[in-house]
């Protein structure tokens, strides 16, 4: 097995128990705290607001202002994986992400002298939590926007004529059942 092969299958295995840790989120079973790695895994891949949300609302991560230079550097021999301890602004992750893609070896680390390290994964997991929040807010918002319109009989058009005659609240009872 090619060490890309392994990787590949590592990430099924892990995409695989987050999403029974969200699951379970979901249904409230769980009284452990959400880890950053958990909602990395979830949010690899495709994803919907019902199963993940929950998982990413209970990841506890404080959106941190960096202020310094972003520095783009190699790993010291001996130095350890950095432990994320907040969640810089989308922008500054993307350039982060951007300058690591520059230099064309994902293996390097982007380095803030008041945030620390963060490595290229780390970078990518952070700006899907971002951005899956995002998303979430505003399917959150267009839900609520559809169930408080209110249409006039005389806007219905082709090919929605045919529910002149019911109501949002019955139409709203038949999607549930």
């Amino acid at each position: 097995m090619t060490k890309d092969q392994r990787k590949r299958a590592q990430a099924r295995q892990d995409r695989e128990a987050a999403l029974e840790l969200a699951a379970k989120y979901r249904q409230r079973k769980v009284g452990k705290l959400v880890s950053f790695d958990d909602v990395a895994a979830l949010l690899d891949g495709p994803y919907s607001p019902f199963h993940s949300k929950p998982m990413v609302d209970a990841l506890i991560l404080p959106q941190v202002d960096v202020t310094g230079p972003l520095s783009v550097r190699a790993f010291k021999i001996d130095q350890d994986i950095p432990f994320i301890k907040g969640i810089p602004p989308l922008p500054i992750v993307t350039e982060a992400i951007d300058a690591i893609k520059i230099r064309q070896d994902i293996d390097l680390l982007a380095y803030w002298p008041d945030y620390g390290y963060a490595t290229f994964d780390q970078l990518d997991a952070m700006a899907s939590i971002l951005e899956a929040r995002q998303r979430f807010a505003l399917v959150m918002r267009t839900t609520k926007w559809i169930d408080e319109v209110e249409w006039r009989v005389e806007d219905l058009r082709e090919p929605f004529t045919d529910t002149r005659a019911t109501t949002k609240v019955r139409n709203n009872s038949q999607h549930l059942n």
